[in-house]
C-alpha cells in the first residue's frame, strides 16, 4: 500500500507530463515551503499550481482545500490554479484558485444530479483536462 506522499508524487508527475505534452515548461520549487507544487511557464507567463491527487468516491471527487497542517484553508495569491488528479481515470481537473478560495472542501460532480440541481454544483466538464484555462491568466 502506498503512503500519501507517494500518491501525491504520482499525481504531480502525471500533471507534469500533461503540461509538457501541452507545450509548457515545468519548474519545481526547492524544498517544501512554497504554497504551490509546480510552476508552469509558457511564452513568458508563469502560473503557480497546487496539485491534489485523489480517488473519486461515487459521483464526486472531494478535494481537501487546506494547507499541509490541515487547519489553514487555501488563501488568495498562493497559486493560480488547483489541479486535481484523479488516479483511477488518470484525469486532471483544472480549477481556478478563486473557486476554492476559503473553502474547506471542494466537490467536483462527475455525473449530473438525479434531481437536476445545478446551483452550487461544480460539474466535471468545466474542469476536465481544461489546460486551455492556464492561458487565460
Amino acid at each position: 500500500m502506498r503512503n500519501t506522499s507517494s500518491i501525491g508524487q504520482i499525481g504531480e508527475v502525471a500533471v507534469m507530463q500533461k503540461l509538457i505534452e501541452a507545450g509548457w515548461q515545468v519548474l519545481i520549487p526547492y524544498g517544501n515551503s512554497a504554497p504551490y507544487d509546480l510552476v508552469a511557464e509558457k511564452d513568458g507567463r508563469m502560473i503557480r499550481l497546487q496539485i491534489r491527487t485523489t480517488h473519486a468516491k461515487g459521483n464526486f471527487i472531494s478535494i481537501n482545500c487546506r494547507a499541509k497542517n490541515n487547519r489553514v484553508r487555501f488563501q488568495p495569491g498562493q497559486f493560480e490554479f488547483l489541479v486535481v488528479y484523479e488516479l483511477d481515470s488518470e484525469t486532471a481537473f483544472v480549477v481556478p484558485a478563486v473557486e476554492v478560495k476559503g473553502k474547506a472542501v471542494f466537490h467536483i460532480r462527475l455525473l449530473p444530479s438525479r434531481s437536476g440541481q445545478v446551483r452550487g454544483t461544480h460539474p466535471a466538464e468545466e474542469y476536465r483536462e481544461r489546460w486551455d484555462k492556464l492561458g487565460m491568466v
